[in-house]
């Protein structure tokens, strides 16, 4: 995604887990528990999510992290098998490029027969596009004329 914003204000926000509820859809209920007020290497956050009427709660630790260029996460307690989302900045002048990689496993058992692989990349999908709109409303200068 392209936002008329700098690396730096995208990165400053991204660290910052008390951002995440923003830039999360309402019906996911998402909440912090845990977690520092700037994220850095090694950092876990807390976080509660209600999807679906079910309380879940998710653990994710900072594992890569390279001011205004890198931050990946990856999930430590948690629905899937296996979560890992990485953010790549790439300034543009007066706009950065934000590319997301996101690598799961579905969960195994009854909760896997619900979220195949194919429900999940739908989700993360509409997802990306909320998240493009959020960060569009919060990150760029108000748009005259």
């Amino acid at each position: 995604m392209e936002l008329r914003c700098s690396a730096e204000a995208l990165f400053d926000f991204l660290v910052r887990p008390a951002n995440l509820p923003k830039i999360s859809p309402p019906d996911w209920q998402l909440q912090l528990l845990e977690g520092p007020e700037v994220c850095r290497l090694g950092s876990q956050i807390v976080l509660q999510t209600r999807r679906g009427g079910l309380p879940q709660r998710i653990v994710i630790e900072i594992t890569a992290f390279e001011p205004h260029l890198l931050l990946t996460d990856e999930l430590r307690e948690g629905p899937f098998r296996k979560l890992i989302h990485s953010r790549m900045l790439q300034a543009n002048g007066g706009s950065v490029t934000m590319k997301d990689r996101i690598e799961f496993e579905p969960p195994r058992g009854l909760l896997g027969l619900l979220l195949t692989a194919q429900r999940i990349e739908k989700d993360l999908a509409a997802l990306h596009e909320y998240r493009k709109q959020r960060f569009q409303e919060l990150l760029e200068p108000a748009r005259t004329g």
